[in-house]
């Protein structure tokens, strides 16, 4: 339920902090006052985009903050969202001029689509064209789905219509992936000729290169270095072996070194750490020289091994510029190719499979969606009563509203996510009438009535505890005013109402009434709303009644309706 709304800066309305209870209130003001521009700061709340045009000008940022106090379904929501702080919900929702708008739950940042996930537990808004949904045929299995799950409560050996409509989609939504599975190995087949006959190009090219390390083009890129210089390579490399040799280089003189410091080291013990040094620099020496010669011995001069490397280079570098950048994706494509072959060859096996599982899913799909429309017209049976009940009430009473299937549970590619089931509402107004579709006859009163029934039965299902409707008395006057409005006062009973109106008949049943009106300032003007006191609320309702003639006699006829309202109580 809607408690609180605080409204800063939002296109006429400068400042609003407005506080609400339960039951019925309706808010009324001149056309033009800003009544549309409270309904948009409502619709804020639960999710709807902001536009910047609404930030009230010459300021950067508009405002609006409502407080909810949290219902048993909406609690259980924001548990799973990490924002169950109790038993309100604050949502606050920044909308700037230029930046980014901000969104806040209990002081938390949160997501457009999150906000749009706790909206319909927060406020239902029917606006002023909503009722153009009851010409839309397309509507209809929505809102036979949405309020037929209060009208039949199945027993605890039935199955809800709420599981068996969910049984649906989920074998709905298995059939169509596994059917576009099969279209697409369908479509593989069809191209299997010239693109089976491309990867074998492709795989005999990549064959051929045989095992590719992705390592191995650094490792030519040295070995060809070597070659190319391997003259140079040899020429130095014997040089060193020369100046290290065991006789007259280096590895002889240090031998010789060691025998007269271990001479020496008899007659001074303290020149033992040098014959140490020497012996362990020629060891060392002697190992360097050893490696040397083995690399001397390996090395060879082979003009030949030079043309195999830049082959192999330039072999490695076009499968690059093919498959690659690298080596390693060259790697990949490989494997790729191959697996593409081998599913290739086994396309036909792999659609027989696809259309075995296709066959058995259709087969289920089509059970389901049997049950799901014998499910909805027992369902509609019931509605098809409630609402007639509902618009008889509405001083409709020679009404007859039906609701027409048209099924076949047997042509899956009619079905959609909805079932099988294409249905139109029909409606006879008047004694000796057939029954036609509801787009065909229905006046705008009737539609707003129509509607309002339809919001009738869905409050007794709806985990919406707040419902707003803006101006649905649109189109109806007199006494058929007074029976919406008393049917707006019945779902107040359980559901906190907000009603728009222009009609007293409907405002003078209300349990609280605000006032919206324009004033205009020297250089700009401003919404302003406020609570009416009960001889303000007399004032309203003769303004209703008769416009700008308000006279004793209007006020008198405002007081009688005012009371014969509080009888309604």
């Amino acid at each position: 339920m809607l408690l609180h709304l605080s409204i800063h800066n939002f296109a006429l309305i400068e400042k609003a902090d407005l506080d609400f209870t339960s039951g019925f209130t309706v808010l009324s003001g001149e056309t033009g006052a800003g009544k549309s521009i409270l309904i948009e700061a409502l619709g804020l709340m639960v999710g709807e985009k902001a536009n910047t045009d609404i930030v009230r000008h010459g300021f950067k940022e508009a405002v609006v903050e409502g407080v909810f106090q949290v219902s048993a379904e909406l609690k259980e929501l924001l548990e799973t969202m990490g924002l169950d702080e109790g038993n309100e919900l604050i949502i606050r929702r920044h909308v700037a001029l230029e930046g980014r708008s901000k969104i806040f739950a209990n002081g938390k940042s949160l997501t457009l689509s999150q906000l749009q996930e706790i909206g319909p537990l927060l406020i239902d808004i029917s606006g002023q064209h909503e009722n153009q949904v009851l010409l839309n045929p397309k509507n209809y299995i929505s809102i036979l789905d949405k309020t037929a799950l209060s009208l039949n409560a199945p027993s605890k050996k039935e199955i809800s219509y709420e599981s068996i409509l969910e049984n649906y989609r989920e074998t709905y939504s298995r059939y169509t992936a596994q059917k576009k599975e099969v279209e697409k190995l369908y479509q593989m087949a069809r191209e299997k000729g010239d693109k089976f006959e491309f990867l074998k190009f492709q795989l005999q090219e990549l064959d051929k290169a045989g095992n590719i390390d992705i390592e191995e083009e650094d490792k030519l890129l040295i070995e060809k270095k070597r070659v190319k210089n391997a003259e140079a390579l040899h020429q130095l490399v014997s040089n060193a072996l020369t100046l290290t040799s065991r006789d007259d280089g280096a590895l002889g003189q240090v031998g010789e070194a060691s025998k007269n410091m271990g001479k020496a080291s008899q007659m001074d013990e303290s020149l033992n750490s040098f014959v140490a040094r020497l012996d362990a620099l020629r060891s060392e020496l002697e190992e360097i020289v050893g490696d040397i010669e083995s690399y001397s011995d390996k090395l060879s001069i082979d003009p030949a091994r030079l043309d195999v490397i830049e082959s192999r280079l330039y072999l490695l570098f076009d499968l690059k510029r093919k498959y690659g950048p690298t080596l390693e994706d060259v790697v990949r494509r490989h494997e790729e190719v191959k697996k593409q072959i081998g599913a290739m060859e086994n396309s036909d096996d792999v659609i027989r499979e696809a259309e075995k599982t296709l066959q058995a899913l259709q087969k289920e799909l089509i059970q389901k969606a049997a049950l799901l429309t014998a499910s909805r017209k027992k369902l509609a049976q019931a509605f098809e009563k409630q609402i007639q009940s509902e618009l008889k009430d509405l001083a409709m009473p020679q009404v007859k509203f039906s609701i027409h299937f048209d099924a076949d549970v047997t042509d899956v590619n009619r079905f959609t996510a909805d079932g099988a089931d294409s249905i139109r509402f029909l409606l006879s107004a008047n004694p000796g009438e057939p029954l036609k579709p509801i787009a065909a006859i229905a006046s705008g009163g009737e539609l707003s009535r129509i509607l309002l029934a339809v919001k009738k039965v869905l409050t007794s299902s709806s985990k919406t505890v707040t419902f707003i409707f803006d101006e649905i008395d649109t189109g109806i006057g007199g006494a058929v005013a007074a029976t919406v409005g008393l049917k707006l006062k019945q779902i107040a009973k359980d559901s906190q109402v907000l009603v728009v109106t222009h009609l007293p008949q409907v405002a003078s049943l209300a349990d609280h009434h605000f006032s919206i009106e324009k004033q205009f300032l020297k250089d700009s003007s401003k919404t302003l709303i406020r609570i009416l006191a009960a001889n303000e609320r007399e004032e309203e309702i003769a303004r209703m009644l008769g416009g700008l003639n308000i006279t004793d006699k209007t006020r008198a006829h405002a007081r009688d309706m005012l009371k014969t309202g509080r009888n309604f109580l």
